[in-house]
């Protein structure tokens, strides 16, 4: 049956539900498939998490640069916002 395939001789195109318009993998729909699949509920701060305009790194930098007067983690207010707080040791992260 195989052996009777003819297949074109055109550039290959990824065609997914979760690629964008150019073939490219996405994150959100990876995201949104996920929580539908486990029956996970909205989290009340994903918001906050993906909206956040400076990353980890950059507060501490803006800390350093006396930008800011606090390079504590928003959430937890138990130390300076790097990625062991906001991953492992930040009670948010449970």
């Amino acid at each position: 049956m195989l052996q009777q395939v003819e297949l074109p001789t055109l550039e290959d195109r990824r065609f997914s539900p979760i690629s964008g318009k150019e073939g490219e993998l996405r994150a959100g729909p990876v995201y949104r498939l996920t929580m539908q699949a486990t029956g996970a509920g909205r989290c009340d701060y994903a918001e906050f998490v993906w909206r956040n305009r400076a990353p980890p790194l950059r507060l501490v930098n803006l800390k350093e640069k006396n930008i800011l007067a606090e390079a504590t983690c928003e959430l937890c207010s138990q130390g300076v916002e790097d990625c062991l707080l906001l991953f492992l040791t930040c009670p948010f992260a449970d």
